[in-house]
């Protein structure tokens, strides 16, 4: 005989459906958190780091350059070369050796921008796949956090003896004669053992 009772109704999909709900809920709410930590770092922050970059590196070319050029001028009026063509293309190399050493630093101010630029967007893929596989919108928010107070720029290398090929040769028509045929050799003087990596090699 059969009981009279009712059978109960299958809910599972309802519950399925609402458990889902909850999860995308929190998925949402940790990709808010993740976009708030990294609020800060927008196209004036990029840029800031770049003139910080500048602003480290411009101010140490100029003060060699300043002092190369005051002894290179010492030692030509020393060989009495000073007013000589000689003298003139050795002074002019020196300023063209400055000239190419700012515009590095430049382009390394950019690079520099763009590197920090590439490590957040990769900082924030990072949570953000996370994010999608955990669904835990409080621990993502406190992952966030920490992932963004953790990218500082800086940490730069003092900068290396940009003119040292002027001042170290006992003959500085030498030096202005190797600058003049392979001027690509003395550039590499930024950033030299003195202050970390080269420019270029």
């Amino acid at each position: 005989m059969c009981s009279g009772g009712s059978v109960p109704k299958d809910n599972s999909a309802q519950l399925a459906a609402q458990e889902e709900q909850r999860r995308q809920d929190a998925i949402e709410q940790g990709r808010v958190a993740i976009d708030q930590a990294f609020t800060g770092f927008n196209d004036n922050y990029y840029n800031k780091a770049s003139q910080d970059y500048l602003g480290y590196y411009n101010p140490q070319l100029d003060e060699q350059y300043t002092t190369a050029k005051d002894t290179l001028v010492k030692n030509l009026a020393r060989q009495g070369l000073l007013n000589s063509g000689v003298g003139a293309k050795q002074l002019g190399d020196l300023t063209t050796t400055y000239e190419r050493n700012k515009g590095l630093i430049g382009n390394q101010a950019a690079d520099a921008s763009q590197q920090l630029r590439s490590q957040v967007q990769s900082n924030k893929s990072n949570l953000y796949a996370l994010n999608t596989g955990s669904a835990d919108a409080n621990s993502l928010a406190t992952q966030a956090a920490a992932a963004a107070g953790g990218i500082v720029p800086g940490g730069y290398s003092p900068l290396g003896d940009v003119f040292a090929s002027f001042l170290n040769s006992p003959a500085t028509s030498i030096a202005a004669y190797n600058v003049a045929s392979n001027p690509q050799k003395y550039v590499p003087g930024l950033f030299d053992s003195q202050g970390g990596s080269k420019v270029v090699n």
